[in-house]
């Protein structure tokens, strides 16, 4: 029942983020919104594919929805070439970080060719494939200009996340359940990346502590990636309430203390937890 009501829940948000972004990016030639669908879709990633293939089984479909990143990508970068008025007049140009990032692309690149390692050939291509997505949104993301309301919105939602993230976690504690157990999380693991379930939790190790003790990830892949997105939520909180007028403060005080919130679900972080509040004093 709560796979079902996942799944459709998934299918509603996937189908008005991805016609969302197409609109905005082909009709309307807004190539930086790919910006807001990754902050959007990302931090969801695994627990969409692994709902996906807990309702349908299909590694097919899941395919598609490992694949839609990389398609309204390559969308945005044509949005970005097609609507140059004047392209071949653009100002391209190169910096030292630029030439620092085209040389580990290239390298990469050389890599895929040279009788090197034991991945196959069509791994290497994957592994290119997912490193020169690097490079696709550094490509947008330092030839674009954004105006202080569009950072206002993109923030916001990373913000918004790190909220979101916090209120799940409260809720696994609560039950006493992780929210992988709904998601199928173990199963998906196994079925589609072959790695069987670990751990006391039919997850993995990572899900615990030593202590056999609950370790949460709230809709992130792993605690580590909860961690990582914590820490990035409340040095944006940080940033915004120490630029924004005293009035508008109180969200993003809000935002601060879900992300503490959230590190204290990982006990082995706590320390760095009472750091961090330290510096921010």
């Amino acid at each position: 029942m709560i796979g079902a009501i996942l799944f459709f829940l998934v299918l509603i948000y996937v189908s008005v983020l991805v016609v969302v972004t197409v609109k905005k990016v082909v009709f309307q030639g807004k190539w930086e919104f790919i910006i807001v669908f990754m902050i959007l879709y990302l931090p969801f990633y695994i627990a969409i594919l692994s709902i996906v293939y807990q309702a349908t089984g299909s590694e097919i479909v899941v395919v598609f929805f490992q694949f839609l990143k990389e398609l309204l990508l390559l969308l945005s970068l044509l949005a970005f070439f097609l609507y140059q008025r004047d392209f071949w007049n653009y100002p391209f140009r190169l910096n030292s970080v630029d030439l620092v990032l085209l040389t580990f692309f290239g390298l990469a690149t050389l890599y895929v060719f040279l009788p090197l390692g034991e991945a196959l050939f069509v791994n290497k291509l994957l592994y290119l494939k997912n490193t020169l997505l690097i490079g696709a949104f550094y490509f947008l993301g330092r030839n674009t200009r954004l105006a202080a309301d569009q950072l206002d919105r993109i923030f916001g939602f990373v913000m918004l996340i790190a909220v979101g993230a916090f209120g799940l976690n409260c809720l696994e504690t609560v039950m006493g359940v992780h929210f992988q157990q709904w998601t199928g999380y173990a199963l998906f693991n196994f079925a589609v990346n072959g790695i069987e379930p670990s751990g006391n939790y039919g997850l993995s190790w990572t899900f615990e502590t030593q202590t056999t003790g609950m370790r949460l990830a709230s809709f992130f892949s792993d605690p580590l990636e909860m961690a990582s997105s914590s820490l990035l939520a409340f040095a944006t909180g940080l940033i915004w309430f120490l630029t924004k007028k005293r009035e508008e403060s109180l969200f993003y005080l809000i935002v601060m203390l879900a992300a503490i919130g959230s590190l204290f679900f990982l006990p082995h972080e706590r320390l760095l937890v009472l750091s961090l509040s330290c510096c921010s004093l």
